[in-house]
């Protein structure tokens, strides 16, 4: 796998990796790596992917894109992009080839331990939680969660005989699936600490009760989800005697809102908050009927009737 100038992650033609599926596993391996590493990157989607073709000198140009995100890398590279899309060059996020290299390689060290951890649902989780998207980083991050509590059960909890004493008890252990019931016998065999069971079960009930009840999901709620992750990661290494820096990670739930604004995964500025004498480029935002320099007819569409929120309906 190659990075491109632009950001792209390019894979040359290989027969196991021959479907839109397998590259977005393959991508989103790497990613969860760099992630772990300490480069946050966003989740590889169905609207990232793209075919082309590959020069012998390590050039590359998209021949076919497969979604809208692919639509507008190919845009740009091909300095079709209008203005408007072309503003996000202007500040571009530039990493280096030792940055890319070292975080990989810190990650996958990490990583490998992780044989159930699927790794779109680990990327897809922090990526959504930056987005604000609760909903879908509670959602995606619980089921990363119940992955590596799997891997506790079975690697740490049923491998030691002392958590069951009776063999008998181990079979029946063996084929529990009730995530609750692991989560109490794991903390009462000293595997994850009561911090962590704390935030844990936090997070269960909150996808419990979106998922019986719907509505809308507390963002606190899904930072208790992508906290828990973290802490279950680093606790299971500590247990298998594993070195490895994971303060980064707790740093991408503690600040969140400040680390979401030097990624990729924007945040909205106000206006009151811009240095106006910054900008060096500009451009017009045309005018729609209703604005204060609309010059063309005032008629209403019919059947639109606007809404007044102060109004109380007296």
């Amino acid at each position: 796998m190659g990075f491109g100038f632009d950001g792209s992650l390019v894979i040359p033609r290989n027969p196991s990796v021959s479907t839109p599926d397998a590259a977005i596993d393959c991508f989103n391996r790497v990613k969860a790596a760099l992630l772990l590493g300490g480069v946050p990157l966003n989740a590889t989607n169905q609207s990232m992917i793209a075919f082309g073709e590959l020069k012998k000198t390590g050039y590359f140009r998209y021949t076919r894109t497969l979604g809208a995100e692919a639509q507008i890398a190919r845009a740009l590279q091909e300095r079709g992009a209008g203005s408007l899309l072309s503003i996000d060059l202007i500040d571009s996020r530039a990493l280096s080839e030792e940055e890319i290299v070292k975080a990989f390689e810190i990650g996958q060290h990490i990583f490998e331990k992780f044989s159930r951890l699927n790794p779109e649902f680990l990327t897809r989780s922090f990526a959504s939680l930056w987005r604000m998207e609760a909903r879908d980083a509670l959602i995606v991050g619980w089921v990363a969660c119940e992955q590596v509590i799997e891997q506790y059960w079975v690697d740490l909890f049923l491998k030691d005989k002392a958590s069951y004493r009776l063999s008998d008890r181990r079979k029946r252990l063996a084929k529990a699936q009730n995530v609750a019931q692991k989560m109490d016998l794991l903390l009462q065999s000293n595997l994850i600490s009561e911090e962590l069971y704390l935030q844990l079960s936090a997070a269960r009930k909150g996808r419990n009760d979106f998922a019986h009840k719907g509505g809308a999901v507390d963002i606190h709620v899904a930072e208790k989800c992508a906290m828990g992750l973290v802490m279950l990661i680093t606790e299971y290494l500590a247990a298998q005697g594993i070195t490895a820096d994971t303060k980064l990670l707790f740093s991408y739930v503690q600040n969140r809102e400040s680390h979401s604004k030097s990624t990729a995964v924007n945040g909205v500025q106000k206006a009151a908050d811009v240095d106006w004498r910054s900008p060096k480029f500009w451009r017009p935002v045309f005018a729609i009927p209703g604005d204060e320099n609309w010059n063309g007819s005032e008629e209403l569409v019919d059947g639109i009737e606007l809404y007044n929120p102060t109004d109380d309906g007296s």
